[in-house]
């Protein structure tokens, strides 16, 4: 009944103001009572846009105005309205100012609003916390915010990064704030990560970001190596030892302490990032010392504390050094000789070391001797002989024979070598007379006596002696009597001289 009451009302008002009729008087009061005064909102513009009314008055609490039909809004109250009394009016929540009063009978009054629809809306976007490492988890948080003066319905929300694509609805005044949890990749680049959020409704769209600054973890690391030059060693040995500290994190270590109690390293050192210090020691092994030599060092900085080891196996006291050597002694028949000759070579091989020898091998390869000895124990010789022809074809020289003898100890090669040497020149055959020359005699017991010559023809002697040369010059046979040569001819490969019996000079 009262809102079929205040429509008439409205349109008995609305038509005095078309037709120009002022101080409009009801005739009836509404059912509530003789007192009930009226406020009434009309809405010029977007009417369907409208969902509330309030009108502040006189201090008191907003009235909540009822809707009486489209773009009509009314309150009703037992109080007498004064226009001047409006102290705000909002519409769908958002306070204008655009709009006029007038008084409507004693106590009544109504307003003209200018109002328009104005869909807008804000989207932000924050990050918690606002720094992070690789694979620290962070948390996004969108807000979507409607600052017009309608309620919005289906803003799509989308962020790929996070997996968001969902719709909301947002009264006016009000916002809606979606949180998703990220975790940092642990191969995120280092510096700045971005996030961004889009929110559309209709053809509007409105990006929002937020940036999380990656940042590379402190992780301070360190190392440290051990090693020694030799795998074994006896009392009275010296063992040096490397060691290497390195600084294997992302933070500069300033104060590494390393320490090898052993052989009485202590120092402090700076290590920047990738930097190594290292150390050579040298410790030498006690005569008493028992066991495995085992030594360890170590490095420490902070809550860091490293050590490595190096182990030398000790091996028996040690004897005299041990001393491999070789000696060759060779020796010939003769220092001079002529083609034709037989030399006669004699080779000594000698163990001159301390230790014994096996497979000695000699070789001689001018007299083709190829010799391996089995067994040559320290200060032990044995004796070879071999002989040489020296060729009828060869020239005046020097011959020098070498013999050569090597053995392996302990993985190195012993070599030794001795020589003989030879001074050969060619032969020449000497004759002489096998009959003294006639013209004088000698008596037993007798000084020889010169007769004077007898002028008898010369005996005329033919001898044919092989001659070992392949060719004599006849100026190299000597004058052997007092009768010239005079005559000589060649027989097969030997000569024959005639005058004279001949024979080869042994």
């Amino acid at each position: 009944m009262k809102k079929c009451l205040r429509l008439l009302l409205a349109f008995v008002f609305v038509f005095n103001v078309a037709f120009g009729t002022t101080n409009l008087v009801f005739a009836d009061k509404p059912a509530g009572g003789e007192n009930t005064n009226y406020i009434h909102v009309h809405i010029q513009g977007d009417k369907s846009a409208v969902t509330s009314v309030e009108v502040t008055y006189n201090g008191y609490a907003p009235y909540e105005l009822e809707q009486i039909s489209a773009g009509l809004w009314s309150h009703e109250d037992n109080k007498t309205f004064v226009k001047e009394n409006i102290e705000s009016i909002k519409v769908n929540g958002v306070e204008v100012s655009n709009y006029t009063t007038s008084a409507e009978g004693a106590g009544s009054i109504n307003i003209w609003v200018d109002w328009d629809s104005n869909p807008d809306f804000t989207i932000t976007k924050t990050v918690d916390p606002e720094s992070a490492y690789r694979g620290d988890t962070v948390k996004f948080t969108i807000t979507v915010a409607n600052n017009g003066n309608m309620d919005l319905s289906g803003i799509r929300v989308v962020d790929t990064m996070l997996g968001i694509d969902q719709a909301v609805n947002v009264k006016i005044g009000k916002s809606v704030e979606i949180s998703e949890f990220y975790k940092i990749p642990s191969d995120q680049a280092y510096g700045t990560l971005k996030n961004t959020a889009t929110a559309t409704l209709d053809k509007t769209s409105k990006d929002a970001s937020a940036e999380v600054e990656i940042l590379e973890r402190q992780q301070p690391g360190l190392s440290i190596t051990k090693s020694a030059d030799v795998e074994s060693a006896s009392a009275g040995d010296e063992i040096e030892y490397t060691i290497i500290v390195a600084n294997e994190g992302n933070v500069a270590l300033d104060g590494v302490e390393v320490v090898d109690e052993m052989v009485g390293l202590e120092e402090t050192v700076n290590l920047a990032v990738g930097g190594s210090r290292t150390f050579k020691v040298k410790y030498a092994v006690p005569a008493d010392a028992s066991g495995d030599i085992e030594n360890t060092a170590s490095a420490s900085w902070q809550n860091l504390y490293e050590e490595a080891s190096a182990v030398v196996e000790l091996l028996p006291p040690k004897g005299p050094a041990q001393i491999a050597g070789l000696q060759v002694n060779k020796t010939v028949d003769k220092e001079k000789a002529q083609t034709g000759d037989r030399l006669r070579y004699t080779i000594e091989v000698k163990n001159t070391g301390n230790v014994d020898l096996t497979d000695v091998a000699l070789d001689d390869e001018l007299v083709g001797m190829h010799e391996t000895i089995t067994l040559l124990k320290a200060g032990e010789a044995k004796t070879f002989y071999a002989t040489y022809d020296i060729p009828e074809w060869m020239d005046d020289r020097i011959i020098k024979n070498t013999a050569v003898s090597s053995a392996e100890y302990n993985h190195e090669q012993i070599t030794a070598s001795g020589s003989a040497e030879t001074d050969v020149a060619k032969k020449v055959v000497i004759i002489e007379d096998e009959d003294p020359p006639k013209g004088g005699h000698e008596e037993p017991g007798n000084p020889p006596v010169n007769n004077p010559p007898v002028n008898d023809p010369p005996a005329r002697h033919t001898v044919v002696v092989t001659i070992e040369e392949d060719e004599v010059p006849l100026g190299s046979l000597p004058q052997t009597g007092g009768i010239p040569i005079t005559d000589f001819f060649v027989i097969g490969s030997g000569l024959a001289v005639l005058g004279f019996f001949v024979r080869r000079k042994q």
